[in-house]
């Protein structure tokens, strides 16, 4: 009798751990079907829109400084100078060195919903500045904060120009 009951429970135990894994296997085919979808049929051009605005960098080449860049930088851009506790997500400095800066958007919350850098080489009697997205997120298979990419991108682009209005820009 007593091993009965020992055998019963494991079978529980089985069964209840089986129901489990269907459970989670049944979120995890609801997830992928519901990002293919939303990537293949309802937001197919945000999608393929948003998949060339985190691949595809924006290449300035001038005989500027960094440091010039990096001022015509935070006058177009105005990146925040606290990050905020509050819900609001801003564009902030999250790092600067002597070859490149990072943006990110995002709050005390969510640090770093976003992040983009300016990154700068020297090529002989040219310096090459890149811009590109370095991180982002994602709700259903669609990027987060792509209006707020391409602004950003708009800004930095304005930026390279105003510092060197006959400077080769590709990418654009």
């Amino acid at each position: 009798m007593k091993g009965e009951i020992k055998l019963e429970f494991m079978y529980g135990i089985l069964g209840l751990a089986v129901l489990i894994g269907i459970a989670i296997l049944w979120g995890k085919l609801k997830d992928a079907t519901r990002k293919a979808v939303n990537q293949k049929v309802f937001y197919r051009s945000e999608h393929k829109e948003a998949q060339m605005l985190v691949t595809e960098p924006v290449i300035f080449e001038t005989s500027a400084k960094m440091d010039e860049i990096i001022k015509a930088l935070r006058a177009q851009i105005m990146p925040a100078e606290v990050i905020p506790a509050a819900v609001k997500t801003v564009i902030y400095i999250s790092s600067l060195n002597e070859s490149r800066i990072t943006f990110a958007k995002g709050n005390k919350f969510a640090p770093k919903a976003f992040e983009a850098e300016v990154n700068f080489n020297n090529s002989g009697s040219l310096n090459v500045y890149t811009f590109k997205i370095l991180t982002w997120t994602e709700i259903d298979g669609i990027i987060k904060f792509q209006d707020d990419m391409r602004r950003l991108r708009k800004q930095v682009v304005a930026a390279f120009s105003m510092v060197d209005p006959v400077g080769k820009i590709t990418g654009v």
